[in-house]
Order: C-alpha cells, then sequence, then structure tokens
C-alpha cells in the first residue's frame, strides 16, 4: 500500500508541477494542462526513455546550475522521438502520469486520480501498523494533492494509458 501511496503521490505531482528543467530565469511553475493523448505519443514517449532518463541524470549530476549544452539535449531528444519541442514531449510525460495516478496497482482497475487518493487516505486512516506522526504526514500530503487535482477531461486517454500500462509503469517506476 505504501508503494501505491508515494506512487501516486509523485504521479500526481510530477503531473500537476511538470518535469521541465528550466534555468532559474525560467523557473516559473508551468500550469498542468490536460490533453488529448495519441497512441504515436505515448509509443515514441516510451522510445524516447532510455534516452531522457541517462540525460536527467547527467543533468541531475551536473547540480543546480547545469550546463546548457545538457538541458538542450531533451531538446534534442524530443525532436529525434517526433516531438516538436521538448515542452511537448513534458506535456505528454505528464498526462500520461497523471492518468496512470487513477490506476490500481494491483487490478488495473481505474478510477479517477481525487478518488483514488480519497481511497489512499482512507487506507491510511485505518492502517495502524504505519507510525502515527508519517501516517499523518501522509494524510496531510494527500488532502491537499486532493483539492489541487483535476479530473480526467480526456476519457480517451485512460483507454490509450491501459493499452500501454505495463510498458508505462515500468518507464516512470
Amino acid at each position: 500500500m505504501i508503494r501505491s501511496l508515494f506512487r501516486k503521490l509523485g504521479l500526481v505531482a510530477l503531473a500537476l508541477g511538470s518535469m521541465m528543467v528550466v534555468s532559474a530565469s525560467q523557473a516559473q511553475e508551468a500550469a498542468f494542462k490536460q490533453m488529448k493523448l495519441t497512441e504515436a505519443q505515448i509509443e515514441n514517449y516510451l522510445k524516447a526513455q532510455g534516452e531522457l532518463n541517462a540525460q536527467f541524470e547527467k543533468i541531475e549530476k551536473a547540480g543546480e546550475q547545469p550546463d546548457q549544452k545538457l538541458v538542450q539535449g531533451l531538446e534534442e531528444i524530443a525532436k529525434k522521438f517526433g516531438f516538436g519541442s521538448y515542452d511537448e514531449l513534458d506535456a505528454v510525460m505528464s498526462n500520461i502520469s497523471f492518468v496512470l495516478s487513477g490506476f490500481d496497482q494491483e487490478s488495473g482497475e481505474f478510477s479517477e486520480p481525487v478518488e483514488a487518493m480519497k481511497q489512499e487516505i482512507s487506507a491510511l486512516k485505518s492502517d495502524k501498523t504505519m507510525p502515527e506522526k508519517e501516517s499523518k504526514a501522509l494524510i496531510q500530503e494527500l488532502e491537499e494533492a486532493v483539492k489541487n487535482t483535476p479530473k480526467v477531461e480526456h476519457k480517451d486517454n485512460v483507454a490509450l494509458v491501459k493499452k500501454h500500462f505495463k510498458a508505462l509503469d515500468k518507464a516512470i517506476n
């Protein structure tokens, strides 16, 4: 359950906060905008995942002020895999993550991300195996996320993500 909880929090945070890598002068948070995903976008994202992970690792190792060439590498990867820009790829990643957050790991069933978080809150409140302080902190984080999480606007995205669920779950986790 805890793995599922952290996964949901992480996916929602990823979607709502966006994974954009920007310089300090560009550090404005991009608002999460839902978009209708296509089969090609999901397939191209999956193909790009290995190179993206390697590039993110390089950027992370570079610290708070990564060389612009490293950040530019994200643009090159995005274009190589059929995206107009890294911003477009980032929007696709965020939308995939958002939809994934509504899937139950065990059953594979989908419910709106807000409903899934409410179920996690309920489970946490009745879980006596977790230390109370840790439980309260997670409940507080989830309750805050519930307030800021919209419903899935494009229901077709659920079917597309479900079709590629195993590959997407593996790529993101």
